[in-house]
């Protein structure tokens, strides 16, 4: 099985390593910010209109950390203090370049392990924010976290069912007859 979609992670992700595990294949359908809104049919991002894309209307489409903030609150997101797994909540976290611009978000599992769209390209799941940081995502600026619900546990294992392929089975071990 080629590993072409990875073929950039060594640039753009350098802490990344082998440390992920694919989750689907590529995709533009939705991004990393609509993924970390548990949605995977329109990318989210400022000035974006449906039908190609969506940022609530009553938000600017200016690209700062406040904006992507008050879109999270708007899906009942609150600020906190760290990444660390909370089994009672949902956690994201959003990351920024240099100047302060948002550039990705990622969410955290029931589990603990943190799932990330890579752009157009794959949803991997890894262990820490930091197996993204310092390379094309810049750093992590702010964590939120909302409640679990019995509706977002179940929103959370159809999204997973939905994005998951066959070449997700990939790192498993083969089993020999």
């Amino acid at each position: 099985m080629s590993l072409d979609y990875a073929r950039r992670f060594p640039t753009d992700f350098p802490r990344l390593g082998n440390r992920y595990k694919k989750k689907s294949d590529n995709t533009d359908r939705y991004n990393c910010i609509a993924w970390a809104m548990s949605e995977c049919h329109r990318p989210w991002w400022p000035g974006c209109v449906e039908p190609a894309g969506y940022w609530p209307p009553t938000l600017s489409e200016e690209e700062t950390i406040e904006n992507f903030i008050d879109a999270f609150r708007q899906k009942g997101y609150e600020l906190c203090v760290g990444a660390h797994h909370e089994w009672r909540f949902e956690k994201i976290a959003i990351y920024a370049d240099r100047t302060g611009v948002p550039t990705h978000a990622a969410r955290q599992s029931w589990s603990g392990i943190w799932f990330s769209k890579l752009g157009q390209n794959v949803d991997i799941s890894h262990r820490s924010l930091d197996a993204l940081a310092q390379g094309l995502y810049g750093t992590v600026v702010q964590t939120m976290k909302r409640p679990w619900t019995r509706e977002r546990l179940v929103t959370a294992v159809k999204l997973s069912l939905k994005t998951s392929t066959k070449t997700a089975r990939f790192f498993r071990k083969p089993t020999t007859p």
